[in-house]
């Protein structure tokens, strides 16, 4: 939990770099901008391992609510990438409840891929959601 300036400007600066060599081609106020932004609107999460961040997480929410569009998937190479998107969605599946399906777009590592929808009771076998 944040819960003054300077926690929240050196977890700005850990997640910065953490996931810097991600955004090559953008300078580091705009990246460190955007981070500030998504911790404001709850948008953005880390799981550290000890002190040391292993994975980020940043998303938008569609205005209907049911779509949780992921941004940006960044995992230490040495992690376990399933149980960490696994972690992150238990993480923040309490956190926006109308929430029924999850996008990826992974641009980046696969320019010419469309988009995927994953319906979340799905990925968590879970009835009812």
């Amino acid at each position: 939990m944040i819960n003054t300036k300077n926690n929240a400007e050196q977890l700005v600066n850990n997640i910065y770099e953490f996931v810097k060599d991600y955004f090559y081609n953008i300078n580091d106020k705009d990246i460190k901008n955007a981070i500030w932004m998504h911790l404001f609107y709850g948008t953005i999460d880390v799981i550290y391992s000890g002190d040391k961040i292993i994975a980020c997480v940043r998303w938008n929410i569609s205005e209907t609510g049911m779509i949780c569009h992921v941004l940006d998937l960044i995992i230490s190479p040495e992690s376990d990438g399933v149980k960490i998107v696994r972690k992150f969605i238990l993480r923040n599946y309490e956190r926006f409840p109308s929430v029924k399906w999850i996008k990826f777009e992974r641009k980046t590592k696969y320019p010419s891929r469309s988009s995927r929808l994953y319906r979340i009771s799905g990925l968590l076998n879970i009835k009812g959601r």
